[in-house]
C-alpha cells in the first residue's frame, strides 16, 4: 500500500489512501489484507478492521488467495461484508496452518 499511495501521491494513514483509491477509481469496494495485522474493507460508508483469526502458522503460501476465495464465497451467498471479512479471515488462518501451497 505503501508503494502505491507513493507511486500516485496520496499521503495520510491506510483508512485515507483506501478512500483515496476508492474515490480515484471509481471503486465500489475495497478491501486491503495486511498479513498477520488482519484485513481492512472500505466500501465508501463502513471502514470493517477484521483481525487475523490466531493459528499456529506453519506456511503463508496462498493466505491472500484463501482470503479473497473466502470472501467472494460470503458475498455470493449473500452475506453481509462484516460476514465476508470474517470468512475470509478464517480461511487465511487454515491455509497458514497448512504446509505449502493448498
Amino acid at each position: 500500500l505503501t508503494v502505491i499511495a507513493e507511486m500516485l501521491n496520496i499521503s495520510g494513514d491506510a483508512k485515507n489512501i483506501l478512500a483515496n483509491l476508492k474515490n480515484r477509481f471509481n471503486l465500489q469496494s475495497i478491501i486491503l489484507t495486511m498479513g498477520a495485522e488482519g484485513s481492512i474493507f472500505y466500501n465508501g460508508d463502513i471502514f470493517i478492521s477484521q483481525p487475523v483469526i490466531p493459528c499456529q502458522v506453519v506456511d503463508t503460501v496462498g493466505c491472500g488467495d484463501a482470503f479473497l476465495a473466502g470472501w467472494c464465497n460470503a458475498v455470493l451467498n449473500g452475506q453481509s461484508a462484516e460476514k465476508a471479512m470474517s470468512a475470509g479471515s478464517e480461511l487465511s488462518s487454515l491455509i497458514a496452518s497448512q504446509i505449502g501451497a493448498m
